[in-house]
């Protein structure tokens, strides 16, 4: 909460431009985005390298700032203030495409990432199918090929081979690299194919190393656009918060309060926002919802007294009006009457002696 009066007016502003958003066009969700903090933390260490599924989370609060760029753009006269905010959000649309060609929905790096990994990657499936078609071949010339359920071409350690049953090795002539459980299985890796298998095992480390210095790439891109992520990460938290603001005042059909420094305090109709809360979370909903009350103090009359019977309702009076301030003051619409009106207080304190819970009836 804040006791400047004019932030705690423009923010009160900015609210009441967010639910007429919300009515109009609705409101943007940012609910899947993390903080992104400590990865570019990490990311800004010379040498470091972020994993591919780092990326897709730079990519959605990337994403999520463009939205946001757009979504604010057209009707900027009916919520000028928010407009005002967004207008310092980075433009991250070059983040987003360099992202976006080199990751997949998925976080595995795209084959058209470079054309270096492209052209890796289509070698490796030729020699997978070299590899297969020729361990067929040899099956069949072995006599292996009539049951092909018991005789597959398989991979074991990175490697290219055929499984038979462990009586039939001595026919193939090879390397074992595993058997089976019961070892009733084993998997053999003929000598006519381990050339083959070398060139395979060099195109797997051909990947990863390209793979590696495209991940390299995209961290040295993030790292040199950390301050324009981080800012658009701050705007973005300060939209959602807003948003959630609005939200609030529509679901519990809340008003601005008139703001004055004459100190006179007027609630009309004001609904204790804690219970009010739980009246909505019960599984059997309380349509009645909490009792509404309304507090008056003047320049003139600055003192109330409130008395009555145990759990009569004094306590949570007394609460509502100085949750109300504090709503008021952080700039949340209060429910409460239209010409509710409340000061800006400089401090608010409670002196409470004894355990109190109004959410159990402890009050």
């Amino acid at each position: 909460p804040s006791n400047d009066i004019q932030w705690i007016e423009r923010e009160l502003n900015r609210v009441a431009e967010a639910r007429l958003l919300f009515k109009i066009r609705g409101l943007l969700s940012f609910g899947d985005l993390m903080d992104l903090t400590s990865l570019l933390a990490g990311a800004r260490i010379r040498g470091s390298c972020l994993e591919a599924e780092d990326f897709l989370t730079v990519l959605q609060l990337a994403e999520s700032g463009q939205a946001v760029r757009r979504f604010l753009r057209s009707d900027r006269s009916l919520y000028p203030g928010l407009a005002a905010i967004m207008d310092d959000m980075p433009d991250l649309g070059p983040l987003v495409r360099e992202l976006k060609g080199a990751i997949s929905p998925n976080g595995d790096i795209k084959d058209n990432a470079t054309p270096l990994l492209a052209r890796i990657r289509q070698q490796r499936r030729r020699q997978r199918s070299h590899l297969e078609k020729k361990l067929n071949d040899i099956r069949m010339t072995k006599g292996l090929g009539r049951s092909s359920d018991d005789h597959l071409v398989t991979v074991r350690d990175g490697r290219y081979v055929i499984s038979v049953r462990s009586d039939q090795k001595s026919l193939l002539g090879g390397i074992v690299h595993d058997y089976s459980r019961s070892r009733s299985t084993c998997f053999v890796e003929p000598v006519e194919v381990i050339e083959d298998n070398n060139r395979s095992a060099e195109l797997v480390l051909e990947e990863r190393g390209e793979e590696y210095r495209i991940l390299v790439r995209l961290t040295g891109t993030v790292r040199d656009m950390t301050l324009d992520i981080t800012r658009a990460q701050g705007l973005i938290a300060r939209l959602d918060t807003l948003f959630a603001k609005a939200r609030y005042g529509e679901d519990f059909s809340c008003v601005p309060p008139e703001l004055h420094d004459t100190g006179d305090v007027r609630l009309k109709k004001a609904r204790n926002p804690i219970l009010l809360a739980l009246s909505r979370t019960r599984e059997k909903k309380d349509t009645h919802g909490p009792v509404a009350v309304d507090i008056t103090l003047e320049r003139e009359r600055n003192l109330l007294i409130v008395s009555g019977p145990n759990r009569g309702g004094k306590t949570v009076t007394l609460k509502t009006l100085g949750l109300m301030s504090l709503m008021t003051q952080a700039g949340i619409h209060i429910p409460a009457a239209e010409g509710s009106c409340l000061p800006v207080f400089d401090h608010c304190m409670a002196d409470i002696g004894d355990d109190q819970d109004i959410q159990t009836g402890l009050s």
